[in-house]
């Protein structure tokens, strides 16, 4: 019987763990400033009240784009970031 639980909760699918594990080692500079203007943005949203949608259509970036940059794995444009900086009138990268 617990053969066959462990058995169901083990996938057959091939894990990716290693290139996640290289894709992080080797982006983790950019990556840690990804994180900390995820942060930035994500304080500036509650502060003000305004939803995610709101500051997608404000600042003309697509919802995928803009949830992928606010869990800080999203390497940023400075045209991003200007856009996001006018709309929640932040300073971003200082």
């Amino acid at each position: 019987m617990n053969k066959e639980k462990f058995f169901n909760l083990v996938s057959n699918d091939e894990s990716n763990w290693i290139n996640d594990y290289k894709f992080r080692m080797e982006n983790h500079y950019w990556l840690t400033i990804s994180q900390k203007v995820a942060l930035k943005i994500l304080r500036r949203i509650r502060e003000q009240n305004i939803s995610k949608e709101l500051l997608s259509d404000k600042t003309d970036i697509p919802m995928e784009i803009l949830n992928t940059m606010l869990k800080g794995q999203y390497n940023y444009s400075i045209e991003e970031i200007g856009r996001i900086e006018k709309t929640l009138n932040i300073n971003i990268l200082n």
